[in-house]
């Protein structure tokens, strides 16, 4: 039996997407030569990544070998079997994704 020849491996690459959320405030009080400044941030950003990976095919002479021949492993093309579209096997990678997740706080105060 030939080994079954691969075709069709790809990788349609990947989407990645940044987008977050921000909070600011800052207070400034004066009074005569005092001052007092205080300030809250708080930030929550986000990130989806989505990678599409590989697909593949797998065609065997066996396809389109002679049946009941004693020499069945030995006939038959593998290309002849992609040209017929009958694959031996097939594998799908599917998207996956990944989200990460973080919060960012921080604050400063100045008199």
């Amino acid at each position: 039996m030939a080994a079954p020849v691969p075709i069709g491996v790809a990788s349609e690459g990947g989407l990645n997407r940044k987008v977050g959320v921000g909070l600011v405030n800052n207070y400034l009080w004066l009074k005569g030569k005092n001052s007092f400044n205080i300030g809250v941030e708080a930030r929550r950003p986000y990130q989806n990544n989505s990678n599409f990976d590989s697909r593949s095919f797998s065609f065997t002479n066996e396809t389109t070998s002679l049946p009941g021949s004693p020499n069945y492993t030995a006939y038959g093309d593998p290309f002849a079997s992609f040209l017929l579209g009958l694959a031996d096997s097939a594998t799908i990678q599917g998207p996956y994704a990944l989200q990460p997740r973080s919060w960012y706080g921080g604050g400063i105060h100045t008199g």
